[in-house]
């Protein structure tokens, strides 16, 4: 490229002391400037800058304007050292908007396709945003995806990385946008090289083949660094040395007067990046309420979301204390509506399962009082509790069986108490007496004898002997 003049918009600069522009593959462009202003702009400057304020750095030649750079002030610093005033500014691009505050969300059809869930990241930054793929977009996540304690640049990274793709920021118009996948700009360029180094990154290539990135090569190791005076974007394809490769890193810089711009060149295979994950999601566990449940499996709204659609929601496998593959075990369901929680043993979410809830405010908070007395309750009014001194099993007020470690067994019941056995029934007090009370009469009966007691006492059999004891 012939000399071009650099204009920096909305600023004024006498000179440029220093001016560096960063752009590569899964990070954000970013930029350095550092040149000298005019005495009556030094306090406008100082002033006038705002958050999401944008900066725009131009290239201009005879023939063309180009765009280097547009993105968001982040740092403007006003240096006065004898009479000589300094503005410096640090600037990233749009991108970074989405960069800034961790969200924890889940998307839980299994069905939704990667496009949908990039489709609401950009929704969250309204218009002017956009993410724009390459890869993946019709695909189906197959499974549970979470973004967990993540901002959207890294959970769009992470996403991304399932087909060992990566993002790109867009760095010449405002506005929070992403390419997921390289941009689709397929003219080859023939690069025009002042001077290059061929470098060899065999850990990376190790790094990747250890987590089985699939279709990459040792050669894919090998990438150019190539100094040009000549503009081009990240992600092009470019011809050099008789190979077809694609622009991974620039780095632009301000020498002698004039921008020169650094290429790291790699293959196409040089751009896999092996599956992220979110190293967060380890150990942790979200609130989640029980909307539907089968068998041993479980649909839950986690209360992070908003909404959830039951017909959608993924089943999920519930804990407990015990289990066998022969069927012993614990079997004690949740019912819909309980507060449970959904726990990540690692960083993979497929592998995601429902436990136990923390204890939530009751109307009998009086059950969960004492440590030393363990209850298992359901929703219909049935009740196993184990006291110190004491074991009861409750169906209601009126129908209970307490035992006593002090007081015996007591059976209550305003029903029918029914004993059935197809071989002995034996009652016996060694020591003491058996008492049978009843307020209409007692019935004793064995094949056709019977013995009524009522105001009178009736016998009924075949022979009645009645014996005197001397």
């Amino acid at each position: 490229m012939r000399e071009a003049n650099i204009i920096i918009e909305p600023y004024q600069f006498i000179d440029l002391l220093e001016l560096h522009i960063q752009k590569k593959v899964n990070q954000h462009a970013t930029v350095k400037i550092v040149g000298h202003i005019s005495e009556e702009l030094e306090d406008k400057y100082a002033e006038m800058t705002r958050s999401n304020e944008w900066i725009t750095i131009k290239a201009l030649d005879e023939e063309e304007t180009n765009i280097l750079f547009k993105g968001l002030i982040k740092t403007v610093a006003v240096k006065t050292e004898n009479q000589v005033r300094t503005l410096e500014i640090e600037a990233i691009s749009g991108s970074y908007l989405m960069d800034i505050h961790e969200k924890t969300c889940t998307f839980q059809n299994e069905k939704q396709t990667y496009g949908s869930i990039m489709n609401t990241v950009k929704n969250r930054y309204g218009d002017g945003s956009g993410v724009f793929m390459t890869v993946g977009e019709k695909s189906q996540t197959g499974t549970i995806i979470v973004q967990y304690r993540e901002t959207d640049w890294n959970f769009a990274k992470r996403l991304a990385s399932h087909f060992n793709s990566y993002l790109v920021p867009e760095y010449a118009i405002d506005g929070a946008k992403i390419y997921f996948g390289r941009p689709n700009k397929n003219e080859l360029e023939h690069i025009k090289a002042i001077a290059y180094s061929i470098k060899k990154d065999v850990g990376e290539y190790m790094n990747k083949t250890e987590y089985k990135v699939k279709e990459i090569r040792e050669n894919d190791a090998l990438y150019y660094c190539v100094q040009s005076r000549e503009i081009y974007d990240l992600c092009i394809p470019v011809e050099f040395k008789n190979r077809k490769l694609y622009i991974y890193e620039i780095n632009s810089r301000l020498e002698a007067g004039e921008i020169m711009h650094y290429y790291t060149l790699k293959s196409e295979g040089g751009f896999k990046f092996k599956k992220e994950y979110n190293e967060k999601l380890i150990g942790a566990s979200l609130d989640a309420r029980i909307l539907d449940i089968t068998k041993d499996i479980v649909k839950v709204h986690i209360l992070v979301d908003a909404k959830q659609d039951v017909s959608i929601a993924k089943w999920f496998p519930y804990s407990t204390v015990y289990s066998s593959p022969d069927g012993t075990g614990w079997y004690c369901m949740p019912e819909k509506g309980d507060t449970v929680r959904v726990y990540f043993p690692d960083e993979k979410e497929k592998n995601a399962f429902v436990i136990s809830a923390v204890h939530k405010e009751t109307s009998h908070a009086g059950r969960r009082s004492d440590p030393s007395v363990k209850c298992l309750s359901t929703k219909y009014g049935k009740h196993i509790i184990l006291s110190p001194g004491a074991i009861e099993i409750k169906n209601s007020d009126d129908l209970y069986i307490k035992l006593f470690d002090d007081g015996g067994i007591e059976i209550y019941s305003d029903k029918d108490i029914k004993m059935f056995a197809k071989e002995n029934i034996e009652i016996t007090s060694e020591e003491a007496e058996i008492t049978m009370q009843a307020g209409e009469s007692v019935n004793l009966k064995q094949g056709e004898t019977t013995v009524v007691i009522e105001e009178n006492i009736t016998f009924n059999g075949g022979q009645v002997r009645l014996q005197e004891e001397n």
